[in-house]
């Protein structure tokens, strides 16, 4: 018991190691990795918190409806640090990385996997892929959804005793349902087969299909509330699109999907022994057959399962093949970040599998763990430095204009999306930024920004950025008078509608 206990004080060090290394790195390096589909999160945040409101018709969301978000975790950051957001971006992810880690401690505890669970939490804060570093551990967005995800399923598995956990499934089952319909395709649609699966397993009804179903009907009880009660709200709403896709499904639609999910752990298709990305590769493949026998293992050794260990295989499972199907259907609208919000439950999978695996063979149990984390930390080496090097979706250059403009007192202008919202947030909102569709007009982009952008203009001098990775040859307001800086990347404009 004394050993156990060391062992556990060992992996909480290493996750509160892993929580602040996150952490001090999204302060320091994350300027470098600013991207503006990601700054649409900061700026909501910040104008909710100037406007004082919870959700606003004043401006236009993106995917879904943000009323059970990240932004809420932006929002103390900016409360903190209005005028710093790199330090208001790493304070919401601090709180979200508590979240996080809190959520998979009860799954984890919930499914017995006693010292592994502390293993799965500590491993889980590593960097694997660009997708999950990225879209997860340096976003945010996704492991919000992620979070949320493991807390519902967390609480379901196992019989609800206490009115809190009651209370916190209401919340978050209502809570998440308001924003749209996601969090149905990633939790509620597989925890209810899978409860229904469970009854005819035990011959019996019991409380894993009960709680599934009240919070799969809480969960849509907020869903309606989005549609009917917020539907004039300006944001996008896939359920509005469903008779515009093209249902026909062919074979190498699911590869493709598929194909997506296990490049989420290092795999990007060239397999080689004399570079590190090709190892990375080969380690990724490793990764997806070792996935896919986990899954394969633990279904035929459901008999050594616990009750809440069979739930959740069975929860997970039907989780990622409805999941697929989903994506394969929706094939129009979808793209492989979608995958993202299931990799923490990937490394409670293999957790469950070492556990039964091994039987407490302590050697054979060691084994696994260290080929895994050697692995793991190998691919996020790969991934830190491809980022700093190559930065996933940041503007090379943009830091610069930032600094441009500040120095000459711009305090407002206009840039497509790709620039317009990364600007926004690198200068601290003191730069706001119009986003355009392109550079023929300079009409508002009804997409991730204020509605004031779409139907107002600057009310100050302001520029327009042109980027020269893009085609700018077409835009009426180029005028080389009217250059006042130029780079490898950009140019701005002066005072564009003045011509």
């Amino acid at each position: 018991m004394q050993q156990l206990i060391t062992k556990e004080k060992r992996y909480i060090l290493w996750i509160i190691i892993g929580i602040l290394v996150n952490t001090i790195f999204v302060c320091v390096y994350g300027s470098r990795m600013v991207d503006s589909d990601m700054s649409v999160e900061m700026i909501l945040a910040d104008f909710l918190n100037e406007t004082h409101s919870i959700i606003s018709k004043d401006f236009f969301y993106t995917t879904e409806l943000r009323v059970f978000n990240i932004q809420w975790l932006f929002r103390i950051g900016l409360f903190l640090f209005p005028n710093q957001w790199y330090l208001a971006r790493s304070v919401g992810m601090f709180l979200l990385y508590l979240c996080f880690i809190g959520s998979l401690y009860l799954l984890c505890k919930n499914c017995e996997l006693k010292e592994m669970g502390y293993w799965c939490m500590a491993i889980s804060l590593w960097p694997i892929g660009t997708l999950y570093w990225f879209l997860s551990l340096y976003g945010g967005y996704y492991l919000f959804y992620a979070t949320l995800s493991i807390m519902i399923v967390a609480l379901i598995i196992k019989p609800i005793q206490k009115w809190w956990m009651w209370l916190i499934l209401f919340i978050l089952s209502i809570g998440s349902g308001l924003n749209g319909v996601k969090q149905m395709f990633l939790t509620f649609g597989p925890l209810v087969v899978a409860g229904m699966i469970s009854s005819i397993r035990e011959k019996t009804g019991n409380d894993f299909l009960l709680q599934s179903l009240i919070g799969a009907l809480l969960n849509a009880i907020g869903i309606l509330i989005n549609k009917f009660v917020f539907h004039d709200y300006h944001f996008y709403q896939y359920l509005n699109q469903m008779d515009e896709m093209d249902l026909s499904i062919q074979p190498q639609d699911f590869r493709k999907v598929f194909k997506d999910f296990f490049e989420l752990f290092g795999y990007e298709g060239r397999i080689s022994f004399s570079s590190f990305d090709g190892i990375g590769s080969l380690i990724g493949i490793c990764f997806g057959i070792f996935i896919v026998f986990s899954f394969i293992y633990l279904w035929m050794k459901q008999k050594e399962l616990n009750p809440p260990q069979k739930d959740f295989l069975s929860y997970f499972s039907f989780a990622i093949l409805l999941d697929g199907i989903i994506f394969v259907v929706m094939k129009e609208f979808y793209n492989g970040t979608f995958w993202v919000g299931h990799v923490p439950m990937v490394w409670v999978l293999m957790s469950l599998f070492i556990l039964i695996y091994t039987k407490d063979k302590v050697p054979l149990e060691r084994m696994f763990k260290v080929i895994i984390s050697i692995a793991v930390f190998f691919l996020s080496y790969l991934t830190i430095h491809q980022e700093l090097q190559y930065p996933f979706r940041a503007k090379k250059g943009l830091y610069e204009v930032k600094n441009y403009l500040l120095e000459r007192g711009y305090q407002e202008g206009y840039a497509t999306f790709w620039s317009a919202h990364a600007l926004t947030e690198l200068s601290s909102g003191k730069i706001d930024t119009w986003a355009i569709d392109d550079y023929e007009s300079l009409d508002g982009y009804p997409w991730g920004q204020k509605a004031s952008h779409v139907n107002q203009k600057p009310t100050t001098r302001a520029f327009l950025l042109l980027d020269k990775r893009e085609e700018y040859s077409n835009t009426p307001y180029y005028d080389i008078q009217k250059i006042v800086y130029e780079d490898e990347y950009y140019i701005v404009i002066d005072n564009p509608e003045n011509r």
